[in-house]
């Protein structure tokens, strides 16, 4: 491990387990669960008692924390924290040969009122 301080707790399995990630709230929390998940590394979510007690999600009685065993930290970090690039959203790069339009024939006539959005009439 490296010399950077690391926030850990007690785990389920009574090892320490690393802080990969703080949300905000229940959603921000699925999303990271998720991306974990899909990468088949192992996590706890430990919530602050009192917030779940009294369901708050936000302030000091309310911190969600996301944990991984120390074996994946690296790995977890690398996956929720990287630089995000514009085909992070999973579509490829298209150029115009990749690009198909249906016929102008095809296309529905704007000065007919009969003529809905999709072309039927």
């Amino acid at each position: 491990m490296s010399e950077e301080k690391r926030l850990t707790r007690p785990g389920p399995d009574r090892r320490d387990w690393y802080v990969v990630a703080q949300p905000g709230g229940e959603a921000e929390t699925a999303i990271i669960v998720g991306a974990l998940r899909s990468a088949n590394i192992p996590f706890w979510i430990s919530r602050e008692s009192a917030g779940t007690a009294l369901v708050l999600t936000a302030g000091l009685l309310g911190n969600i924390d996301v944990l991984v065993p120390e074996a994946y930290y690296a790995e977890a970090m690398v996956l929720l924290h990287a630089e995000a690039t514009p085909l992070d959203d999973g579509a490829l790069p298209l150029d115009e040969a990749d690009v198909v339009a249906a016929p102008e024939e095809d296309w529905p006539d704007d000065d007919d009122p009969g003529d809905d959005s999709t072309g039927h009439g």
